[in-house]
């Protein structure tokens, strides 16, 4: 069999991808990271493999320790929480997520199944566990990496706006969000921005990519020069880019569903895991990583 090339650094950052399975390319240290963090999602659901992706988590975070974690939603199945008492927080997150690699901060979004609970119980529940933050429905978090290069993170509330939702109703709902998010997007002068949400943009997964967001998401994404958005919703792992927006699933923190390559895929798999993604001034180097430690996809991603 003939040897599959490997890409050069340059042409790695030429097309601001490395968009083949470690398997042939494994993450190249472009430089060395200021900060790093993971994502998961859909991961509430103990009865499935969430314990075997924390613990891929943990012997990821050994070897590599996240300074924050980001959940992009559905974090309690199958009805959200009750309450901030609620057996699952300990049942389903402290219990999980234990180890002390994982005592980190966990920044979080809603997802429709947390919607469908007590949504506020969510925003209180960081006055009970200083791990926890999401003091609303949407809400931005900047981090100083050093050398004086700062990431800001757009958190929001993308239910309503999915895959599945009626597109003119989409239209008009929750503008006042947008709006915020525009001015947001206008003001930062960071280098990096991210956009966190529970529903895909772009998606050849079970649920598909979601016409509200594509219209209303995508061109403040563009116009802003956000480098990536983050969710979950679809139980899978993508990456795909459209146009200059790397748009990145990581679903399938308790289960996977099988998924495909659709326009602007660059990697599917219906595979349970996390995401992890190591910041530097210039790029983010990403690695998307099963339960059983593989890493099933990495890529370089520049600043811009």
């Amino acid at each position: 069999m003939n040897a599959i090339p490997r890409l050069s650094r340059r042409v790695a950052l030429k097309w601001g991808i490395a968009s083949v399975s470690s398997l042939f390319l494994p993450p190249v240290a472009l430089a060395e990271a200021l900060f790093t963090f993971f994502v998961i999602g859909d991961w509430g659901d103990p009865e499935k493999h969430q314990k075997e992706v924390a613990q891929a988590m943990v012997i990821e975070a050994t070897a590599t320790p996240p300074d924050m974690i980001v959940s992009v939603g559905d974090n309690f199945y199958p009805s959200g929480v009750a309450s901030v008492t609620d057996s699952q927080w300990k049942t389903t997150f402290e219990d999980v997520y234990s180890a002390p690699q994982l005592s980190k901060p966990w920044y979080v979004v809603l997802g429709n199944h947390d919607r469908q609970g007590n949504a506020e119980a969510q925003f209180e529940y960081q006055r009970v566990n200083p791990r926890w933050h999401m003091p609303s429905r949407y809400f931005t978090h900047v981090e100083q990496l050093g050398e004086g290069v700062t990431a800001k993170f757009f958190f929001i509330d993308t239910n309503g706006h999915g895959s599945g939702e009626d597109d003119s109703k989409a239209s008009e709902l929750d503008r006042a969000q947008f709006d915020w998010l525009e001015r947001e997007l206008a003001d930062s002068k960071a280098p990096w921005k991210f956009v966190v949400g529970h529903h895909p943009v772009f998606s050849g997964g079970y649920h598909g990519s979601s016409p509200a967001l594509i219209r209303m998401l995508k061109p403040l994404l563009d116009k802003y020069k956000v480098q990536a958005y983050f969710c979950g919703h679809d139980h899978d792992m993508q990456h795909l880019k459209v146009d200059n927006v790397h748009y990145i699933i990581a679903g399938s923190g308790s289960k996977a569903r099988p998924t495909s390559m659709i326009q602007g895929s660059l990697f599917a798999a219906a595979e349970v895991g996390f995401l992890k993604a190591s910041l530097s001034a210039n790029v983010l180097e990403a690695s998307w990583i099963g339960s059983d430690q593989r890493v099933l996809h990495s890529a370089v991603i520049p600043v811009g």
